[in-house]
């Protein structure tokens, strides 16, 4: 995956952008994605896929996006849902690379979405539940395009500040032994996530 991901990512990361933009959602370049982006000017050696922030107002737009991705040649291949919630995260492949869409909504001044995980002590045989955990970052209101081999993408404002609450005020040093559900910008949930499989 790892291979896959520095082989064609950056066509990858291309077709994303430009059919998210023909899209009416609000979306940026998160997490891993983004701290390549911007501490190394590349996608991290060590990542495996690519994330997506999403503004989905309900779940209808949510559908439609997905609808749109599938109509592009994106495939699904996992869906989270919180049945408090609805649709947290959809994970698609394109181009033999895994990208996922995290699904974020407003909560007060700031923006949160939910990851999932599973206790890395047991084997996933698919029917661990899924520990959920919170993000929550400050409310991103503007976007800036930054060119990224070749394609202007879009990333959030100010993208330093952002990757701070993200990943602490050490983020562009490299750390081998992060975790992304023990991260600085995270907090326990009493949710129980489901994952449905399409492949």
């Amino acid at each position: 995956l790892r291979k896959t991901l520095q082989k064609n990512g950056g066509k990858t990361i291309k077709a994303i952008q430009k059919i998210l933009e023909q899209t009416d959602v609000f979306f940026f370049f998160d997490m891993g994605t983004l701290l390549g982006i911007v501490r190394e000017g590349k996608l991290l050696n060590h990542d495996m896929d690519i994330d997506v922030a999403v503004f989905a107002e309900s779940e209808e737009q949510k559908m439609k996006l997905k609808e749109t991705l599938l109509s592009k040649g994106c495939k699904l291949r996992f869906s989270y849902s919180i049945d408090e919630i609805g649709a947290v995260e959809d994970s698609f492949k394109f181009n033999d690379i895994k990208f996922d869409i995290n699904y974020f909504s407003r909560e007060n001044d700031s923006d949160i979405c939910y990851l999932m995980y599973t206790n890395p002590d047991l084997e996933d045989d698919g029917t661990i539940p899924l520990n959920v955990v919170k993000l929550t970052s400050p409310h991103i209101s503007e976007l800036k395009k930054v060119d990224f081999m070749g394609t202007m993408l879009n990333i959030p404002k100010d993208p330093e500040k952002y990757l701070a609450v993200r990943y602490g005020e050490n983020w562009h040093i490299p750390d081998k032994n992060y975790i992304y559900w023990k991260g600085p910008s995270t907090s326990p949930t009493d949710y129980i996530g489901k994952r449905t499989i399409y492949e």
